[in-house]
């Protein structure tokens, strides 16, 4: 059944995927449309939909009386109307990863098309993380190889967003941070990406290295998610900052703008780092997921992240205990016998009785301290 884009497709669930001519995908098949995907579709010109004929749950209708507002047209493309923003009702905090996934997709997108980001929403989800990740070596735990990459972009998005928000409070953590200053890094994590929701689909599902015009137009991410986060409330100045600016590097060497270490302020320098690990242990559509000891070791080594969270990063892998278990791709795994005082990165594990260095096995996938395994 073809339906037009509006108030009627709200509890309908999609019939075929929604596409754009140059082949992007906007939403999957079998997804039970909301209100913000009402005001989705609009932005990107969509007029009509596919959905099943049985439509699941009573579709929401528009405000008696409202006046219609026209879509208002800018530099990005267009926007809808303020007074079709979808609402942020305030669900029961998730309890489980499936459930953080499509609460925090949901966010992200009502906040890129400009409603304002549901913190206490966000704030439950990161809530439920602090006793979990307690431990200094949590990060480890977090750092998980995923060598498949999602194919709906939407879908990656939010899977990145989850642990980089995640893996930020570890880190915070492992600094030694108050738990509010903890808070508001998982906040930046979870909301630094925002403003690649805004990007043209096409660059989300580029296959191979972007072409110079088509890099400048990735990076013109950051300075789309600071826009949609200053000033918000609940978000303080340095974690809606750290969308426009995760992507600096200690050493000058990031964008927008090249800035030198001193002026990143650490809770960006933190998420910062959390991005590139998430990153790296993530596949793209054009690059398969790095091994565990690859992310890490790269990371440790590199002057483009800050010096006090690399040493800690390192003191907490020399703290270790025997008998964490390192997981390969192929489903083996080994028991870790040692770890080298001078160079941390250096182990020696027993895998099938025969010891061997963690250099020397570029699958790994995981890495899980004994009182961590089942996290």
């Amino acid at each position: 059944m073809r339906l037009v884009v509006g108030p009627e497709i709200v509890g309908r669930v999609l019939a075929r995927p929604v596409e754009l001519p140059d082949g992007g995908r906007l939403l999957s098949a079998g997804r039970r449309l909301e209100e913000s995907d009402v005001a989705y579709l609009r932005a990107f010109g969509v007029t009509a939909v596919e959905v099943d004929e049985e439509p699941g749950a009573a579709p929401a209708r528009a405000a008696a009386g409202r006046p219609a507002s026209a879509s208002v047209r800018t530099a990005e493309g267009v926007r809808p109307p303020a007074d079709r923003l979808p609402e942020t009702p305030r669900p029961p905090a998730p309890a489980h990863e499936g459930a953080w996934r499509a609460a925090v997709e949901g966010a992200l997108r009502r906040t890129a098309l400009g409603a304002p980001p549901p913190i206490a929403d966000l704030r439950a989800i990161v809530r439920s993380w602090f006793a979990e990740d307690a431990r200094p070596t949590a990060w480890v735990r977090l750092v998980r190889v995923r060598p498949e990459a999602a194919e709906d972009p939407a879908e990656r998005l939010a899977v990145h967003a989850l642990s980089v928000g995640r893996l930020a409070a570890a880190l915070a953590r492992l600094l030694g941070l108050a738990d509010g200053e903890v808070m508001q890094v998982a906040l930046a994590g979870l909301l630094a990406d925002v403003g690649m929701w805004r990007l043209p689909p096409h660059l989300l599902r580029h296959p191979g290295v972007y072409a110079p015009e088509e890099r400048r137009d990735m990076e013109r991410h950051t300075a789309l998610g600071y826009e949609r986060l200053k000033g918000r409330l609940g978000l303080s100045p340095e974690a809606a900052l750290a969308a426009l600016l995760h992507h600096e590097r200690m050493n000058g060497s990031g964008y927008p703008s090249g800035l030198p270490g001193e002026r990143i302020p650490l809770l960006v320098r933190i998420v910062a780092a959390a991005d590139s690990l998430a990153a790296g242990a993530s596949a793209r559509p054009y690059r398969p997921a790095k091994s565990w000891w690859t992310i890490v070791s790269e990371i440790a080594a590199s002057a483009a992240y800050d010096l006090a969270l690399r040493q800690a990063m390192l003191e907490s892998i020399r703290r270790l205990p025997a008998g964490t278990t390192v997981r390969f791709a192929d489903g083996r795994s080994a028991r870790l016998l040692r770890v080298d005082a001078a160079r941390p990165l250096l182990w020696e594990l027993e895998a099938d009785g025969a010891l061997l260095p963690l250099s020397a096995l570029p699958d790994v996938v995981a890495v899980d301290p004994p009182d961590e395994a089942g996290g």
